[in-house]
């Protein structure tokens, strides 16, 4: 009998072998449903947690960076269907969204992993809700929810491990770069948050510091400049043009400008120019038309040479004086001076001029929208003659002594004296 029984022995030993490998397969997974029903994980870290939504150590400082060079990557997009609520979370401007169905929802102020410990890019996705958590940092005792919690009133664990959504007891760490990865939240908002999504919701990490604002179809664009602050180089006048181009915008960029607007990097829309056609009775006059802050601007040197007007520019008080008339409010763009249309068609109709905004339908750019384009129609009654002896005669009018259009920097120190047409 003995026989037997050794074989039934080895045969125990087997299926014991067998159980304790399965229990170590599934203690991960009886982690995480414990984690999902509410409960923290004891043993998750900043660093090296094992389950999915664990609560790690928010502060990290000084400790070596998970990648010195870059944030983790995440994937490109998420595998399930396009969901209805999506959270959207850009690093260098530190705001938290959520949209549905592409429409914002709320917006939030956050703090985003400090340059050591760089939040994730790209997108992840909600794996538990837990309200008032434990904290259960590595080698110390647990912290209860109160005010010595740094986790705060909620953790939106992520499924990343050891990364979470979660409120926080430094409030005015907010606004800035100093988690060990996570995201912290007023408590009130991420309370608000939790309400309003649920395990599942996807989050895409962005890491975006050039943020365009294209409204009235391109006429009226706005860029904002934050911080790169991992310091990706993304901060560069190639790449913005790049991106205004992205959107079909040709933009018209002062180089020296936009380079000290990208280096100060201030966080405030900047209206862009954004380059379209100027025709005069249907002939292009080989300067661009500028569509800023919504309305078109007209460059003054080429209409002048056209209409035969006499032109005086005063750049201590932006007013130009065409044949004798007083117009305020213009600007040296690109080193030319340009008036916007609206201030400039009480002249132009003295001219005989008629100005029209078009975008034909058959004209089109590379990408398939309509060009931006300002038609001068001159009117049928009106000839040049007529034309010159009411600007001969506006130059008799008395006036000030302004000075002239400025062309380069130097020229504009000059001392004032007319503009040749």
């Amino acid at each position: 009998m003995r026989g037997p029984w050794l074989r039934w022995g080895g045969v125990g030993a087997a299926l014991l072998l067998l159980l304790a490998g399965l229990g170590a397969f599934l203690l991960p997974a009886a982690r995480q449903a414990l984690a999902s029903g509410g409960q923290v994980p004891a043993q998750a870290d900043e660093q090296a947690a094992q389950v999915p939504g664990g609560v790690p150590e928010p502060d990290s400082r000084g400790r070596p960076s998970r990648n010195e060079e870059r944030p983790p990557a995440l994937p490109s997009r998420p595998a399930s269907p396009a969901p209805t609520r999506v959270i959207y979370i850009n690093i260098p401007s530190f705001e938290l969204e959520l949209r549905e169905g592409g429409k914002l929802l709320r917006r939030y102020p956050i703090a985003v992993g400090a340059m050591v410990t760089p939040s994730v890019l790209g997108w992840t996705c909600i794996v538990n809700k837990v309200p008032h958590p434990t904290w259960y940092p590595r080698g110390r005792p647990p912290v209860p929810p109160g005010p010595e919690n740094p986790v705060g009133a909620y953790w939106l664990g992520l499924a990343v491990p050891g990364y979470g959504i979660h409120g926080t007891n430094q409030p005015q760490s907010i606004g800035t770069a100093a988690s060990g990865g996570c995201i912290r939240m007023y408590d009130q908002d991420v309370t608000e948050l939790a309400k309003l999504v649920a395990p599942g919701t996807p989050v895409c990490f962005t890491y975006e510091t050039l943020m365009l604002d294209v409204q009235d179809s391109g006429r009226d664009v706005h860029v904002t400049i934050y911080p790169d602050i991992y310091q990706l180089g993304t901060n560069n006048l190639v790449r913005l043009q790049q991106r205004l181009a992205a959107d079909g915008l040709a933009a018209w960029l002062d180089p020296a400008l936009w380079q000290r607007e990208l280096a100060l990097a201030r966080r405030i829309p900047l209206p862009v120019p954004v380059q379209g056609v100027l025709a005069l009775g249907g002939q292009e006059l080989g300067e661009p038309v500028l569509w800023l802050e919504g309305q078109a601007w007209l460059p003054v040197r080429v209409l002048a040479v056209r209409l035969g007007w006499n032109l005086l520019w005063d750049a201590a008080t932006g007013t130009a004086w065409l044949s004798g008339q007083a117009v305020a409010g213009g600007r040296i763009l690109r080193e030319r001076l340009y008036l916007p249309l609206q201030r400039l068609q009480p002249v132009l109709q003295q001219s005989g001029i008629l100005a029209v905004t078009v975008q034909p339908k058959g004209l089109l750019d590379g990408r398939g929208n309509p060009v931006r384009r300002v038609e001068l129609e001159r009117l049928a009654d009106y000839t040049r003659q007529e034309s010159a002896a009411a600007a001969q005669r506006s130059r008799a009018a008395p006036g000030p002594a302004p000075a002239p259009e400025p062309v380069t920097g130097a020229q504009q120190a000059s001392p004032p004296q007319p503009v040749r047409p």
